[in-house]
């Protein structure tokens, strides 16, 4: 009878280590999947607001978005990489500082959301998430016009092959393309700039229900349609 309770309480004892085990590599792959949506999350709304949007189009080393700072988009521009800066930046020699470097193949996140700048397409644990971010443009005429901005943040995910626990995901379904709608700005509200652009205010930041702002001073943003 010793045998056999021995016996059973060993096979409980595996049992539930294995129930453990499965139990923290669910949790570790659903952390992981909330990462992608608080990055992908994040990148919009700053993509969104319209000061960040004002320094990352005036950064010399995002040439390619030159045309929607002159408002001269008149040619399709096709899926490029840019680097994301914060509302208020003048100076992008640190590019490390940048919000999202979408320019520098080795930027990436940890999986605690930490920035890093170590990733590599073959798999590292310490920095394996990727975001392949890039804008484009559908054309208007003539100019001065304002074209359709569309945004594609896509999430590679590498970790290290070797790790027995990875998380394994579809990268294909990790991309978000979406056009850009401005979150607030301090436009004047009463003087649409063109009769092409609606003008709400900040909130809701994404307007499905558009408020029409009515009285100067209030924080809006142009939706370009």
């Amino acid at each position: 009878m010793a045998i056999i309770g021995i016996a059973t309480v060993s096979v409980l004892a595996l049992a539930y280590a294995n129930s453990y085990a499965s139990i923290r590599k669910v949790r570790a792959s659903l952390n992981t999947l909330n990462l992608f949506s608080q990055i992908q999350l994040n990148l919009r709304n700053t993509i969104d607001d319209h000061d960040a949007w004002q320094a990352t189009i005036a950064d010399p080393a995002n040439a390619s978005m030159s045309c929607i700072l002159s408002r001269s988009c008149t040619s399709d521009v096709p899926p490029t990489a840019f680097t994301l800066w914060a509302p208020g930046v003048t100076n992008y020699s640190d590019r490390a500082k940048a919000v999202y470097d979408g320019q520098n193949a080795s930027a990436g996140f940890a999986l605690d959301g930490n920035r890093c700048f170590t990733f590599s397409a073959s798999g590292t644990s310490a920095c394996p998430v990727h975001v392949e971010l890039t804008w484009q443009a559908q054309a208007c005429s003539p100019a001065p016009c304002d074209a359709k901005i569309s945004i594609q943040s896509k999430i590679l995910y590498r970790p290290d092959p070797t790790t027995s626990s990875v998380l394994k995901v579809n990268e294909s379904k990790l991309a978000i393309l979406y056009d850009r709608k401005e979150a607030g700005s301090s436009t004047n509200c009463l003087n649409p700039a063109s009769p092409n652009e609606a003008l709400i205010c900040a909130s809701p930041p994404y307007p499905d229900d558009q408020l029409v702002c009515t009285s100067s001073g209030l924080k809006c943003g142009r939706v370009y349609y």
